[in-house]
């Protein structure tokens, strides 16, 4: 596994976008090729044309239909050595109607339950089974939407959706999963009739007590808001391995591809024809989710992802690709090992450090006692970040005179060690 460095970049997280900030697709084939907007987010639904059968028993007849609307992000752009992601946000929305045969199911479990009553021995026994059978019927069309019951038929996602990404060095194909965003949500209405022989059927005891009114139809709305993505990933504290299992020495990075520190820039410079690296979603079996009929929506997007080197910039000698490359070749960092008691061995301080030898206030003797830095985020740090971003750019360093960030030094509840 690579190693990674932390680089803290805040910005919001949108779920949805303007109507401005959408590219809306018109195709209506249930087999669909994409590619995403170089700076908005594109949108695509599907729809049942007709109502589709569920359920169709001697008491009720069950139909639904189903939209679903998918949506992709834009041309990712990201550092090399940080991260990104690629979801497929699904919008889906189940409608269902229940019409009852209420007739014919009042006068049979009437005439069940006089008849049970009557008998005995292994006779009766064969007719509460006959009865049991009969009313799992009733059931199934009454508790199709109700939470907990085996007969619950819930709106889910079935879609096996895969991400392919291309780096400078080979491809790697990710699964996904689907996560909910949203609460899974189901509005039922429904509707009842006068009916003066209606069955209050009581499943204990197997008899009937009078009612007036029997259920004659509802309707059911449910909706899912969620996106399919790769799964979590998790980062070893204080090393910045790239875990694929959560342990107690790592933090949760989320559904993020961590790109190489050393990975080629793409595009190069002034380039305007490369789009950057291919990323490829591919989705099948996204609807119908109806239960009776396998799902035949699919997609095929076509995508990319651009980075940019700052740390290896690449070059040379005919050509500047990158930006830090004439300044600082193909490494633009420097490291070396020091003795923390003679920094400056044999020379002065060079000018980044000249004057400022005070500032070095560790020493070999408690480098390694020291206390690990902490980062703690909630909502009002979050937006005294982006406040700060306002007018700070990413990739700036604002210092003060003893070479520390006024921000942290002002924000000891944001980082700090603890």
């Amino acid at each position: 596994m690579k190693k990674i460095m932390f680089v803290l970049l805040f910005a919001p997280i949108l779920v949805f976008g303007t109507t401005c900030d959408l590219e809306k697709d018109y195709q209506t084939t249930d087999e669909r090729n994409l590619t995403c907007d170089a700076e908005k987010r594109t949108m695509t639904s599907f729809s049942t044309t007709n109502e589709e059968v569920v359920v169709n028993n001697e008491v009720c007849k069950i139909t639904c239909t189903e939209n679903i609307v998918f949506s992709i992000d834009p041309i990712k752009k990201v550092l090399a050595g940080t991260s990104f992601n690629y979801p497929l946000y699904a919008s889906g929305e189940r409608k269902c109607k229940a019409t009852y045969n209420y007739n014919a199911y009042e006068q049979k479990i009437r005439r069940l339950v006089n008849e049970y009553a009557s008998l005995t021995g292994s006779a009766k026994a064969t007719k509460a089974n006959e009865i049991t059978n009969y009313y799992a019927l009733k059931k199934t069309c009454d508790e199709f939407t109700k939470a907990g019951s085996d007969f619950q038929n819930k709106y889910s996602y079935d879609g096996d959706v895969t991400l392919k990404v291309e780096t400078s060095t080979n491809e790697v194909t990710i699964p996904y999963e689907f996560v909910e965003i949203e609460d899974y949500n189901s509005v039922v209405s429904t509707d009842e009739i006068n009916y003066s022989l209606a069955c209050n059927y009581n499943e204990a005891n197997r008899t009937c007590s009078n009612s007036d009114k029997t259920i004659n139809e509802w309707t059911e709305t449910a909706r899912i808001f969620g996106k399919y993505t790769m799964k979590d990933t998790y980062l070893e504290m204080y090393e910045g391995d790239v875990k694929d299992l959560y342990s107690n020495n790592t933090c949760n990075a989320g559904d993020r591809f961590f790109t190489s520190f050393s990975e080629l820039t793409r595009p190069v410079a002034n380039d305007t024809t490369d789009k950057g690296y291919k990323l490829t979603l591919t989705a099948n079996n996204l609807g119908h989710n109806l239960g009776t009929i396998p799902g035949d929506w699919s997609l095929n997007v076509d995508c990319w992802y651009q980075v940019k080197n700052l740390m290896f910039p690449q070059g040379n000698s005919g050509t500047n690709v990158d930006d830090n490359y004439d300044e600082y070749g193909g490494t633009a960092f420097q490291y070396r090992i020091i003795d923390l008691n003679d920094p400056f061995p044999e020379r002065e301080p060079g000018a980044n450090w000249k004057g400022k030898e005070t500032i070095i206030t560790s020493t070999k003797d408690n480098l390694s006692s020291l206390q690990r830095f902490v980062i703690s985020l909630d909502r009002s740090s979050i937006n005294k970040i982006r406040e700060y971003n306002d007018t700070h750019s990413y990739d700036t360093f604002n210092l003060n005179e003893m070479e520390k960030s006024p921000f942290v030094e002002a924000n000891p509840n944001i980082i700090d060690r603890k």
